[in-house]
């Protein structure tokens, strides 16, 4: 079953609030007969204020310097 997870998600794009990440959380909760609680954006939680929803199409990380760069899109 874990293993079965890991292969579905291992290259998706799980950014904290994204479908990627509501996807991964709700096939785990299966797993484990588990409650997922829902928090609308802009709540604080903790030492932590909830962001808006987003979904990531291209991200590049690069050195300071500039060299490095990698380049992906999801």
């Amino acid at each position: 079953m874990i293993k079965d997870i890991i292969k579905k998600h291992i290259e998706t794009s799980r950014t904290p609030v994204s479908q990627e990440s509501n996807d991964l959380v709700r096939d785990v909760a299966g797993i484990l007969n588990a409650e997922i609680l829902s928090v609308k954006s802009g709540s604080e939680v903790l030492t932590w204020v909830i962001p808006e929803y987003w979904h990531v199409k291209k991200g590049l990380l690069k050195r300071l310097n500039g060299g490095g760069k990698s380049n992906s899109r999801f």
